[in-house]
This record gives structure tokens, C-alpha cells and sequence, in this order.
């Protein structure tokens, strides 16, 4: 899976990590989204007189995705294809500017290789044997 976190706003919002998020989990294979998590999205990182500053969310927004299904598989193509060509799982930091067409608005900022893949066990047993496994410290 692609896991796809944003929010309004300027990154660093997503980055901190203090802050609700919206989360996408989409398939590799058909890129159909099966999770989605719409947070409360109340302060946005943006650009200020003097650099980026802290503000409010205006209230109809604050519980709306900020993401549209078809820019959630645009971003989860991109990883994808990073990840291809690249040789392992990243983290992918990227941008949209809104109001250009659709081909034209998504943008690469950087990328980095993953520090956790998160892997789903094949099967209840496997998941149950391998808790087992670090409970027992086997």
C-alpha cells in the first residue's frame, strides 16, 4: 500500500506532526482507495508578511478532505514510480498548487528512502505466530 498523509496548508503542518491529518491508504495494484481518514484539519502552516506563520482553518473546511480522489492516485502513481525506480519504499514529500490543470499541479519536493515499510501479514496465523514469536522472545 501507498499511505498518503496531508492537510491544508504549507507541509511543515503534516511534517511536525502536532497537528490532524487527513490519511489515504491506496492498493499498488488498481490504486483503489481502501482508507480514508478525514481529520480535523483546524490550523494551517502558511505564507505570512515575513514567512511562513500559523493559522486558522477557516470552520467549512476544517472537516472537508483536502485531497480529491484523483489527486490522492496521482500522488500514489508518483510514489510509486519513485519507488520503482529508486529500489525501495520512500517518503515522499510533494506539493499542489491549485487552480492549474490537472496534468500540471502536482509537484516532487524531495524523497527519501522509507525508514518503515509496513508489511501486512499474509494471514491471521502468520500475524498470531510472529506476536507470539516477540512475546516469547523466540
Amino acid at each position: 500500500r501507498v499511505i498518503i498523509e496531508s492537510k491544508w496548508g504549507l507541509g511543515e503542518g503534516v511534517v511536525s506532526g502536532g497537528e490532524s491529518v487527513d490519511w489515504f491508504g491506496v492498493e499498488k495494484r488498481g490504486l483503489e482507495i481502501v482508507e480514508r481518514r478525514v481529520g480535523r484539519k483546524e490550523r494551517q502552516v502558511m505564507r505570512g508578511e515575513r514567512g511562513v506563520v500559523w493559522g486558522e482553518v477557516p470552520l467549512e473546511r476544517q472537516t472537508v478532505s483536502s485531497l480529491r480522489d484523483e489527486e490522492i492516485r496521482e500522488i500514489a502513481r508518483l510514489s510509486m514510480r519513485l519507488e520503482s525506480e529508486l529500489g525501495s519504499p520512500q517518503d515522499v514529500e510533494w506539493a499542489i498548487e491549485r487552480g492549474r490543470s490537472h496534468s500540471n499541479h502536482l509537484f516532487l519536493l524531495q524523497t527519501r528512502p522509507a525508514k518503515i515499510a509496513m508489511k501486512k501479514p499474509k494471514s491471521t496465523a502468520e500475524y498470531l505466530a510472529d506476536l507470539m514469536a516477540k512475546s516469547f522472545k523466540l
